[in-house]
């Protein structure tokens, strides 16, 4: 039996895994600490490749990500993890 998994920004079918912080480095660095969201394909597109919307919906993630991270770390140990703060 599948799981069924919504994508987290508008609750759609979730057909992709989106590491919030990507890049060489960081894409490594989300795998290892759970920074991703489920997405489905319209809403990974459009944090990929629409400029404002993916802009706006990245930045809302990373901001978002950062915020519960450090409910439980601390603001340096982010920026030692991903190098920004983004909040």
């Amino acid at each position: 039996m599948n799981e069924y998994i919504e994508c987290e920004i508008c609750g759609k079918p979730a057909i992709t895994t989106h590491e919030i912080y990507y890049g060489t480095a960081n894409r490594k660095v989300s795998i290892m600490h759970g920074f991703q969201v489920h997405l489905c394909n319209d809403c990974h597109l459009a944090a990929h490749y629409r400029k404002n919307i993916g802009y706006d919906l990245n930045i809302q993630l990373r901001e978002t990500c950062q915020r519960n991270f450090e409910e439980n770390h601390t603001r340096d140990e982010f920026l030692k993890l991903i190098g920004r703060n983004y909040l």
